[in-house]
């Protein structure tokens, strides 16, 4: 069953019983479900339920708000990275490693504080084979990888790996971050 397999009395009917359920207290979208039920010749799955009435999938949208959050966590670290390598007149290395329970954690070589992303999010240091490192030298400018024009650290879901987020470092040190597999 789907929003287009309804009638359109059905979708007036769910609607409508959506906006009295609020004007009774109860939640607009949980009142749409009851409707629906009531409506429905057979119990229907979560899912389908979901798919009919256009509700967002909660457990894609976490794992979306996650990696977007660990991305932009670590791009505002190596951009302070970069910073403290200038402050300091000093190269900083930021190192990604997997600690107890598989988490992934950037560390900064004490010059600020490490950054532990997320459970279920994985994080991948490109061109592969390179060290999980990247390298900030004295003036700011990135030091590792030589030979690439950007470093990438691409960052996923262990679960969907279609929701990819990557932090592109080029070789001025110039720190930015796109929802895609590769920054330019």
């Amino acid at each position: 069953m789907s929003r287009n397999t309804l009638s359109s009395v059905a979708q007036k009917f769910i609607l409508h019983w959506g906006e009295m359920g609020t004007r009774w207290g109860i939640n607009r979208t949980v009142a749409q479900i009851h409707a629906l039920l009531f409506l429905s010749p057979r119990p229907l799955p979560a899912e389908e339920i979901a798919t009919t009435l256009a509700i967002p999938n909660y457990t894609v949208w976490n794992a979306r708000t996650q990696v977007r959050q660990a991305t932009t966590d670590l791009h505002a670290n190596l951009s302070l990275a970069r910073i403290a390598a200038m402050n300091q007149n000093a190269a900083v290395t930021m190192t990604l490693s997997t600690i107890s329970g598989g988490q992934y954690q950037a560390s900064f070589g004490g010059a600020i504080s490490p950054v532990t992303l997320p459970r279920g999010v994985t994080a991948l240091v490109l061109p592969i084979g390179s060290a999980q490192t990247v390298t900030f030298g004295s003036l700011g400018l990135r030091m590792s990888a030589l030979g690439t024009n950007v470093q990438t650290i691409t960052l996923t879901n262990s679960q969907n790996a279609t929701l990819i987020y990557s932090i592109g470092i080029n070789t001025g040190g110039k720190v930015h971050w796109c929802p895609s597999s590769t920054c330019l």
